[in-house]
């Protein structure tokens, strides 16, 4: 009968614990935002659209699964930078797929933030305009 007593105390604190982190920071758990919910409020003729994805021209968006790497200049430099999850930009509109002219693609006008960098340093980046695929973008949290 002992045997279960440590188990019912470890689950009992961990309860506990978790309902006052609640109730100390009203906080609860972040919630996942579906990558499919987007924005539909456009003339489809400006809408950025992948696989049941709908993008309009100003939805802020961010990356939330690895997009690659993009060859940046700026400062009179260029960087490589890496185009991963939590990057944060606002769609200006899209180009032509150039694998099948569907508009897939988002120009995106990327916040000003510290990027990764290919080498594994990160760089303080001012706002640019790249191109990246609607199948790595949400809508911003």
């Amino acid at each position: 009968m002992r045997g279960w007593v440590l188990p019912a105390v470890v689950l009992v604190l961990a309860v506990a614990g978790g309902a006052a982190e609640l109730w100390l920071t009203g906080e609860g758990p972040v919630p996942e935002v579906d990558p499919y919910a987007a924005a539909r409020d456009c003339p489809e003729a400006e809408q950025v659209r992948f696989e049941g994805k709908v993008f309009c021209p100003g939805t802020p968006v961010e990356v939330y699964k690895h997009a690659g790497i993009d060859t940046v200049e700026a400062d009179g430099a260029t960087y490589r930078v890496v185009v991963g999850a939590g990057r944060t930009g606002t769609i200006l509109g899209h180009v032509p797929s150039p694998v099948n002219g569907t508009p897939s693609v988002a120009r995106i006008l990327w916040d000003p933030q510290d990027w990764p960098l290919e080498d594994g340093g990160t760089q303080r980046m001012p706002a640019f305009e790249q191109t990246t695929h609607a199948d790595y973008l949400r809508v911003a949290q």
